[in-house]
């Protein structure tokens, strides 16, 4: 009887591995997967990087229309006439990757994102959905005019010292101006997770969208 016992308790532990061993295997194939997918990211096209405040974004409309910087791995802006060109050729998707002074980071993603000609003003002409954990401080700029301190219809880019497309003036400003600390002074904000806080780095992605 306790041979029996023995065997079965055997028996059963063999097959407690064999399950392990299994759900190892889908937990690997997932891990494997999920891995693929990242490899995609090498698509992602940055079109903003802002960390360190070593390029000034208050600038012209020449200026923002050809873009201006030091890519890729310093601080740039890729330009409008060429943003145009990407996006109006195939569907695109938009990332938008934030820091704190703390080192936190956040995300916002927008499902598609299209900005019109310069005879439109480079509006941003479609913003799709927002996914992410940043809160969405983009969607109320949808359909506005591209705007610079010399193309300049509210004076927004004059008070706040850069370029954006601006509504009332802003709930985010991304090519703001940089600060060295975390002040609350406008500069480069997304204000639905920080107001005004200045943020410490900020980077804006775009990719085509899957089929």
């Amino acid at each position: 009887m306790i041979l029996v016992t023995q065997n079965s308790q055997i028996r059963n532990l063999h097959q407690a591995v064999d399950l392990q061993k299994n759900q190892l295997t889908e937990s690997q194939t997932e891990i494997n997967k999920r891995l693929g997918e990242l490899s995609e990211s090498n698509a992602w096209i940055t079109i903003l990087k802002r960390f360190d405040g070593s390029v000034d974004f208050y600038r012209s409309w020449q200026e923002y229309k050809d873009g201006f910087g030091k890519p890729p791995n310093g601080e740039f802006f890729i330009g409008l006439t060429k943003l145009y060109r990407l996006t109006s050729a195939a569907p695109y998707e938009l990332l938008i990757e934030l820091r704190d002074w703390d080192d936190e980071m956040r995300y916002a993603h927008y499902d598609h994102f299209k900005i019109g000609s310069e005879r439109e003003k480079y509006k941003l002409k479609i913003l799709g959905s927002y996914s992410g954990d940043a809160e969405d401080a983009l969607s109320l700029h949808r359909r506005e005019n591209f705007a610079t301190f010399d193309e300049d219809s509210d004076q927004c880019a004059h008070e706040y010292r850069g370029a954006w497309w601006f509504y009332n003036c802003y709930s985010s400003h991304l090519f703001g101006p940089y600060r060295n600390s975390n002040v609350e002074n406008p500069g480069m904000s997304w204000d639905k997770w920080r107001n005004d806080y200045s943020l410490k780095t900020a980077e804006m992605k775009i990719r085509k969208k899957s089929l």
